[in-house]
């Protein structure tokens, strides 16, 4: 029985064509920019409830620490749910039939079998404010509507890996077999185009505007800008990406977090050495290397996972792996580590007015992260003594220092 046959006549493409017509290559979302865009549909009884978050701005003072607000990505609870391995949100997509980008899915099947499709269109809705061409007929409520869809489809990917994809282990026999491991595995086609994805927007410097004060860019009010919008689609697309990832290895599935990791700490640190570039030795004593708050809470996302995955499958905790692959780096200090894996990321195009203090600086920021807990809260002082120290980057950065 096919896909489609088990799906209601409401649960067709709103288009009005099969799922067969739409675009699966990069080339055919260029050569039809408009397929299956529809901004003004009426809402299904399919997704009616679904409430998405995304990464949006708040109005949060970073020079004052405080409680992030729960509709944050952190103050709602989501990187604890991942971490614990629950339930991204439990409400949603707990209905037969589910509405993604303008279409109708059956909800349980549709990332099994229509997986290029579906990053087709969610490529689609990328270039509709990628290009210039197709955004300037955009308005301000088109613009949300689109990171609304993205937000929705986002949730459910990390949905569908929490409530259909079985452990790699419930089939020892299959997952050794070479073919299913490339061809078949629904978790490698889902990790493939998640990274076909991140690397369609572009590199997270690439939005960061440095023509603007850095505390300005993003402040609420801004957000007609396009750069914020693609920045912050970035970032959840990211932390999609690696909320899947780390889903996955609790799976027991042969993902690779920690290359993913690696890539997205320099995405940060990149925009960070842009702040850093802009700013002057005074100006650094009241300057963060993060532009907003949705920023800070990814540098969070990334200190929780990878010391939780260091307690139980040997990598690296948190700090070992911004000294090896970071530090290092900005120093030009070679440190050889068969537990740090080589990756080409964006780190290639670094380039600081003065690496010695920029580490400095960062590193101090950096550590002011561990006073919160996974849900954007402020931890206890009791609880704030227990944190990792970061000795290890300490000493590397005193020893540089000394000898110039």
């Amino acid at each position: 029985m096919e896909l489609m046959d088990l799906v209601d006549d409401e649960a067709l493409p709103l288009s009005g064509s099969s799922t067969s017509s739409l675009a699966t290559s990069d080339d055919e979302i260029h050569a039809s920019p408009d397929i299956s865009c529809r901004y003004n549909h009426p809402q299904s009884a399919t997704d009616q409830d679904i409430q998405a978050h995304w990464f949006k701005c708040h109005d949060l003072n970073l020079f004052k620490v405080e409680n992030l607000p729960t509709s944050s990505y952190l103050g709602n609870g989501r990187l604890t749910r991942c971490i614990k391995s629950q339930d991204p949100q439990i409400e949603d997509f707990q209905r037969p039939n589910c509405s993604l980008m303008g279409c109708n899915w059956v909800t349980p099947l549709a990332l099994t079998q229509y997986t290029d499709k579906l990053f087709a269109l969610f490529r689609q809705k990328i270039l509709a404010l990628k290009n210039p061409s197709s955004r300037q007929h955009l308005t301000e409520s088109n613009f949300s509507n689109l990171r609304h869809e993205m937000a929705e489809f986002i949730l459910y990917i990390c949905t569908f890996v929490y409530r259909y994809m079985d452990d790699c282990e419930s089939y020892p026999m299959l997952r050794e077999h070479p073919f299913y491991t490339s061809q078949l595995s629904p978790s490698t086609a889902l990790i493939e185009q998640l990274s076909k994805a991140i690397s369609y927007i572009g590199h997270l410097y690439q939005y960061y505007d440095t023509s603007i004060p850095h505390q300005m860019v993003f402040r609420l009010g801004s957000s007609r800008l396009i750069s914020n919008h693609l920045f912050h689609l970035h970032l959840d697309v990211h932390c999609c990406y690696m909320e899947s990832l780390f889903r996955l290895k609790s799976k027991q599935c042969n993902v690779n977090i920690e290359t993913a990791c690696i890539d997205l700490l320099w995405e940060l640190v990149m925009v960070a050495c842009s702040i850093f570039n802009k700013a002057s030795l005074e100006e650094l004593k009241r300057t963060f290397p993060f532009p907003c708050s949705c920023c800070m809470q990814v540098w969070i996302l990334i200190i929780y996972m990878v010391d939780d995955i260091s307690k139980n499958d040997g990598v690296q905790a948190f700090w070992n792996i911004l000294n090896c692959t970071v530090f290092s780096k900005i120093l030009g200090i070679e440190i050889l580590s068969d537990d740090i894996p080589v990756v080409k990321n964006c780190s290639t195009h670094f380039n600081c007015k003065d690496p010695l203090t920029f580490s400095w600086w960062l590193l101090v920021n950096i550590t002011t992260l561990y006073c919160y807990d996974m849900n954007g809260q402020l931890k206890s002082e009791n609880s704030k003594t227990n944190r990792p120290s970061n000795w290890i980057i300490v000493q590397d950065l005193l020893k540089f220092t000394l000898s110039t």
